[in-house]
């Protein structure tokens, strides 16, 4: 047997020493890292992806853009109002989907019976999840929000104060924290009801339709439901009506629009909570 050679180190499968904890965040640069690499080596691919992602969010818009191509006020809202609000809710949960995406994929480990190899390693099954194929396609989604948001901002609203400003910083932020923690109910509940993807979508997808809209516009069951159940309307329509000056429903105070990190943090706190539920619920499947 071959003696080791003096002086030489081991080294961990994450490149570090063996004196060097592995850390939560070595895992997540490992992992992500790993498949960031495997993706960009088709660039053009890549670029065709990104490209169709960017074409999917315009061609979204036109059907806002026909309404109000017809009616001048869409939910007491112009057209460059309108387009805040969309872009404003697609920025948000772009950045959700890029990061939380594959959580809607997790009853497809339950039904392949895949989830117990993730569950016997030393690391968070919903670090797992999120990392199992982490998608740069999906970014196409935020760069359009990075580039359109603050050109419709300077071109919506002119009486800008610091609370305005402070507000359109917040809401993209806010909408992706909502539209994660929506992500992680989704996870949760597949994890149960294993052919429940569709229900769970209907709410995650129809909750993104409705943020992209004026509020005004939908029918008040509909406008209550993702306002105070699955609040999605606190991420794009009620902050955006705040900053462009377009008002709110009567009776429904201004503070209203501030409160997307709030809901995040809701959202967030009762879905971890499901998780955990949904974890334990799991019996496997022998392996």
């Amino acid at each position: 047997m071959a003696e080791p050679v003096v002086g030489s180190r081991p080294r961990t499968v994450l490149g570090l020493g063996d004196d060097r904890p592995v850390t939560w965040l070595a895992m997540i640069r490992v992992l992500v890292g790993s498949r960031l690499r495997s993706q960009l080596a088709y660039r053009t691919s890549l670029a065709l992806d990104l490209f169709s992602q960017a074409f999917l969010v315009a061609s979204e818009f036109i059907e806002i853009w026909v309404l109000l191509v017809h009616a001048p006020v869409l939910g007491g809202m112009t057209l460059s109002q309108a387009a805040l609000v969309y872009v404003c809710s697609q920025f948000g949960f772009g950045l959700a989907d890029l990061l939380f995406g594959e959580l809607e994929n997790a009853g497809d480990f339950v039904k392949q019976g895949r989830l117990e190899t993730l569950l016997v390693r030393p690391t968070s099954l919903l670090t797992q999840l999120v990392t199992t194929d982490f998608q740069l396609r999906r970014l196409g989604r935020v760069l359009v929000g990075v580039i359109a948001y603050p050109w419709l901002l300077v071109a919506t609203v002119d009486d800008w104060t610091a609370a305005k400003v402070g507000l359109a910083v917040i809401a993209p932020l806010g909408g992706a924290g909502i539209f994660t923690g929506l992500q992680v109910w989704a996870g949760a509940f597949t994890m149960v009801v294993v052919d429940g993807k569709q229900a769970s979508n209907a709410v995650m997808y129809g909750g993104k339709f409705a943020s992209g809209v004026p509020g005004r516009a939908l029918f008040t069951p509909v406008r209550v439901f993702f306002t105070f159940v699955a609040p999605t309307l606190l991420s794009a329509w009620l902050p955006m009506a705040v900053v462009s000056g377009a008002g709110l429903p009567h009776g429904w105070p201004a503070w209203l629009g501030w409160l997307s990190p709030v809901a995040a943090l809701v959202v967030w706190a009762t879905g971890l909570v499901a998780w955990g539920r949904a974890i334990r619920h799991y019996t496997g499947a022998g392996g």
